[in-house]
């Protein structure tokens, strides 16, 4: 499968299982493969040149002529891409004003963000504002819904699998194909913003984060269960599987997996794949970026 010909001509959120999954090479590989201009971005504390936290190290991106990127307004002589400023933003970050620019040669550059969702859909207007369709956004679960307005967008779930986490990286892999999988209801997207719900008789909504104990709290007679997205699921692969063969799953808004990026280590393939579903299988791809 290719991941990278379903990725363009949308918003894509590069997420992934943990720190230093493999994420911003990942979009690396991405922007190295697609064919047309394309804008990225990062969000939450890990733009820059070595994890903000940590201090482990952080490929730059490599952009070519025509792409747009937010970088720190700070760092914009630092990059070889020729910047070209299109839009400076007021709120600072912790690495300053974010700034998006377009590359007028090809060449590297520091990435960052917005600090707000708001924000956050502003920059993806302004990008659109500059004529690009394709745009990757590394970072943050929390910052998916925000941008899922935009019916094309879809997510590439990077994680990194060991011995120690085999069974767990391969729960949360199924979890989510399996929830990107559920319809839609869009007939209920106004109840998420504070409004009625629809008159649908044995559906039970939940807002904000689906727990255990909200999922104890759904009544025996529910025939549907309504959540916001798939970003708000907070209960294992086990329970989950369980409440959905008792009870119908739908999603406000409904966010398309794209491909889940497995970054093996001491693992073997079908070790890996032997714990997942079909949907999940699917959608697997193996270290893509390291293919010539």
């Amino acid at each position: 499968m290719d991941p990278i010909a379903q990725l363009e001509g949308r918003t894509t959120f590069i997420v992934g299982s943990r720190k230093n999954a493999g994420k911003t090479t990942f979009l690396n590989y991405a922007l190295a493969a697609r064919r047309r201009p394309a804008a990225c971005l990062s969000v939450g504390l890990e733009s820059g040149s070595a994890d903000r936290v940590f201090g482990t190290p952080k490929p730059r991106v490599r952009l070519r002529p025509g792409d747009a990127a937010v970088v720190p307004a700070s760092a914009l002589s630092s990059s070889d891409a020729g910047l070209e400023i299109l839009q400076v933003y007021p709120t600072a970050t912790a690495v300053g004003r974010p700034a998006l620019a377009r590359a007028r040669r090809e060449g590297t550059a520091e990435i960052t963000g917005p600090s707000t969702n708001s924000g956050l859909r502003g920059i993806l207007r302004d990008i659109a504002g500059a004529g690009i369709d394709t745009v990757f956004v590394d970072g943050a679960v929390d910052r998916i819904t925000q941008a899922a307005a935009d019916a094309k967008a879809g997510i590439v779930y990077v994680t990194r699998v060991e011995p120690g986490t085999l069974a767990s990286a391969a729960e949360a892999v199924n979890l989510l194909a399996d929830a990107a999988g559920r319809p839609a209801a869009p007939e209920w997207k106004a109840f998420f913003a504070g409004g009625p719900a629809p008159a649908e008789k044995g559906s039970f909504a939940v807002r904000g984060a689906f727990t255990s104990s909200r999922a104890a709290a759904i009544p025996a007679d529910a025939r549907e269960l309504v959540l916001e997205d798939l970003t708000k699921i907070f209960v294992g692969w086990r329970e989950w599987s369980a409440l959905r063969r008792r009870v119908r799953t739908v999603f406000a808004v409904r966010l398309p997996l794209k491909a889940v990026a497995a970054n093996l280590y001491n693992v073997a393939p079908g070790e890996f794949e032997r714990k997942l579903t079909p949907a999940a299988r699917a959608k697997l791809v193996y270290n893509p970026y390291l293919r010539k």
